[in-house]
């Protein structure tokens, strides 16, 4: 995917445009003036967005299967997989991005998990 990516912002790069490859500036953004991305930079984009959403930042970790940090001990016997949660994260994002893409997209100043049906619902917030 990175050079799906990079082929199609060929302005940045300095490689010999390749037979049966697109190369050509059809995924540069704001004309250029930030330079070039990458897929990891939605990655990264994501996890913010998430974050300010109010996503706990051990359900952000796990839903980038990020290897956590702690003891040997702790990871042997702590195993629950945060399905749920990363399910409920990952629904909140892409409800963001969706509202973000469509026409009517307004910022509101207090949205976060609290406005999430099921958190709210369970009056129960994951830790941050």
């Amino acid at each position: 995917m990175s050079k799906q990516v990079g082929d199609r912002q060929a302005r940045f790069k300095n490689r010999k445009a390749l037979s049966r490859r697109r190369h050509d500036d059809t995924l540069v953004l704001a004309d250029g003036q930030n330079g070039d991305w990458t897929p990891h930079d939605l990655r990264r984009t994501g996890a913010t967005m998430m974050q300010a959403l109010g996503v706990s930042l051990d359900v952000i970790d796990h839903c980038q299967n990020h290897v956590l940090a702690g003891s040997r001990v702790r990871r042997h016997y702590l195993h629950h997989d945060y399905a749920e949660e990363k399910k409920r994260a990952w629904s909140l994002l892409g409800d963001r991005l969706s509202a973000v893409l469509s026409s009517t997209y307004e910022h509101p100043p207090t949205e976060s998990m609290m406005s999430f049906p099921d958190y709210a619902a369970a009056g129960s917030l994951p830790s941050s």
